[in-house]
């Protein structure tokens, strides 16, 4: 199993999840673009940054998201999206963040979005990581939920609730949901990746994944 590709694991989970408890589960998938993504990335820098371990390189002091001062410099490139600069700048910050909210909601976007490159760029600078949706290291899932109420209802129930029902069957094709244990906005039940090599070696991997599962992958379920 574990020099299995990625997407190879995943087909086999979605596979026997049907097979075991009669679960469809499938790739929620959308066609981002590099260039979507880190507009996406962007505008949520700007106006939220859920990231619990990542910050815009020039931020006010006490804050964790872009400068406007920065954000609204002409004389900044942005990197792949400069085209978009008169789309997001209205003019003010109030105009401006407006925009970009409304980008967002039409978008659907709302958690954590990842950069569309590696090490982010202009006008962020934050250093994350390219969306490993567009990389193809994770896919969203859609039907985990009902998956983990079969889990417990099929059997002797050795999982505390529905949610760590799934990471326990996502463990046996060494995948993980690094995301699915944060709060707030940063929550994503349904974003999938592979189960990093320290925790694969843990004698307990499930209370591993239990006591220490954090943001890992900077894409934030998108």
């Amino acid at each position: 199993m574990k020099n299995q590709p990625f997407k190879q694991r995943v087909d086999e989970m979605i596979s026997d999840a049907h097979r075991q408890y009669d679960i469809h589960l499938g790739i929620n998938q959308s066609n981002r673009t590099a260039e979507q993504a880190q507009a996406f990335h962007i505008c949520h820098m700007f106006l939220y940054n859920y990231f619990p371990h990542r910050t815009p390189k020039i931020c006010l002091p006490g804050t964790r998201t872009i400068a406007w001062s920065h954000l609204s410099n002409p004389k900044i490139t942005w990197a792949l999206i400069d085209g978009l600069k008169r789309a997001f700048l209205g003019g003010n910050e109030a105009t401006s963040r407006k925009k970009m909210a409304q980008y967002l909601h039409t978008h659907n976007v709302s958690s954590m979005a990842a950069p569309g490159l590696t090490g982010c760029g202009e006008p962020c600078n934050c250093g994350g990581h390219a969306s490993k949706h567009l990389t193809g290291e994770a896919y969203d899932l859609h039907g985990l939920d009902a998956l983990g109420v079969k889990i417990q209802q099929a059997g002797p129930r050795q999982y505390r609730n529905s949610v760590d029902a799934v990471d326990g069957f996502l463990l046996k094709y060494q995948l993980c949901r690094p995301m699915a244990h944060l709060h707030g906005k940063a929550r994503e039940l349904w974003h999938v990746e592979s189960l990093p090599i320290h925790v694969v070696q843990h004698q307990s991997p499930l209370q591993h994944l239990r006591n220490t599962h954090t943001h890992v992958h900077g894409c934030g379920g998108h």
